[in-house]
């Protein structure tokens, strides 16, 4: 149930459910009633359809992406300047302190002056 939920659901990135995007068309969830009216769409126009979709969920992944690079490039991490006897925490992850679990170590080390 839960992967049909999350394959009928409407992504944000793709304006699109995954079953409209693969199939054309969303499922039969039992609730609404179809009457068959006794005729197929052609092929062609079920190409059509598909080719449509795949245009638009290629162009809503790309605004997507543009989104994405814009939010990474706003929040780029500045240099920072470090003076002489400013004081600094370092990463304690790759350093063994004699503990007996690495989970018991200590996260950062310090502080320590710059030189």
């Amino acid at each position: 149930m839960a992967k049909f939920a999350y394959n009928n659901w409407i992504h944000s990135a793709t304006g699109k459910s995954p079953f409209f995007i693969n199939l054309g068309h969303h499922p039969n969830t039992g609730r609404e009633v179809k009457r068959s009216e006794g005729n197929t769409p052609s092929v062609d126009t079920f190409l059509e359809v598909m080719e449509r979709t795949k245009r638009k969920v290629k162009m809503a992944l790309e605004k997507t992406n543009k989104v994405m690079e814009q939010k990474f490039n706003v929040r780029k991490k500045t240099e920072i300047d470090f003076q002489e006897g400013d004081l600094v925490w370092v990463d304690g992850s790759h350093y063994s302190d004699g503990r007996p679990s690495k989970k018991l170590s200590f996260k950062r080390v310090g502080p320590f002056p710059i030189i």
